[in-house]
This record gives structure tokens, C-alpha cells and sequence, in this order.
């Protein structure tokens, strides 16, 4: 009997020859969209989804705390006061003619979120 030979699907691509390779059926995958596409249409079209995750994640974010959600925006507002008392007041800091809590506030918000 002889050896039976290996079927082309059984063998590595480096253990084939050049002929074997090209046999070889070409396989394309495209991309649906482009890279860069934001996707905003399937975003509203699952805005019920979004709405229902959002609302949950700020429930269980918010659940231990006594004041709840309004935390979020009395904690950049407290530092706010902090930093007044102490950088505008005491350490006498500019802000380029703004009131200083505005100024204060301004960038706390985004560092805070």
C-alpha cells in the first residue's frame, strides 16, 4: 500500500509549494463602514438601550450615597468653594479678570468627570 498524501487543508502554509498556494481559495474580508464612522444612526436607533444603561449605572452609582445623584454636582462645587477660600483668597491667585469661583469651577468640572 501506499502512503497516502495529505490533503492541501491538512498542511501548513511553509510545508507547501508554490503551485499548492496558489490552488489555495482567496478569502477577502471588507469592513461594513468606515474606520472612522461614529455610528450615530445605530446609536439612536438603540437610544431606549443607552437610556436604560445610563439610568442604571447612575442608580448603582449613586445608590449609597444620602444626597444621591446631585453628589456629582455638590462635590465639584464644594472643591469649588475650597479652592476660592484658599487659592483666591489666602494664596491670592489671578484669573485673568473672571470672578475666581467661575474660573474655578470651569476647570474642575471636566477634571472631575
Amino acid at each position: 500500500m501506499g502512503e497516502a498524501q495529505a490533503a492541501p487543508a491538512d498542511r501548513t502554509i511553509s510545508a507547501m509549494t508554490e503551485e499548492e498556494i496558489a490552488k489555495l481559495p482567496l478569502l477577502r474580508i471588507d469592513a461594513d463602514k468606515p474606520r472612522l464612522s461614529l455610528g450615530l444612526g445605530e446609536l439612536w436607533a438603540y437610544r431606549d438601550v443607552l437610556y436604560y444603561l445610563t439610568h442604571r449605572d447612575l442608580l448603582v452609582r449613586y445608590k449609597q450615597t444620602l444626597i444621591g445623584a446631585s453628589w456629582a454636582i455638590l462635590q465639584p462645587f464644594m472643591t469649588m468653594v475650597i479652592f476660592t477660600v484658599i487659592f483666591g483668597k489666602f494664596a491670592k491667585m489671578g484669573s485673568d479678570g473672571l470672578p475666581y469661583p467661575i474660573w474655578s469651577y470651569a476647570a474642575l468640572v471636566p477634571w472631575m468627570f
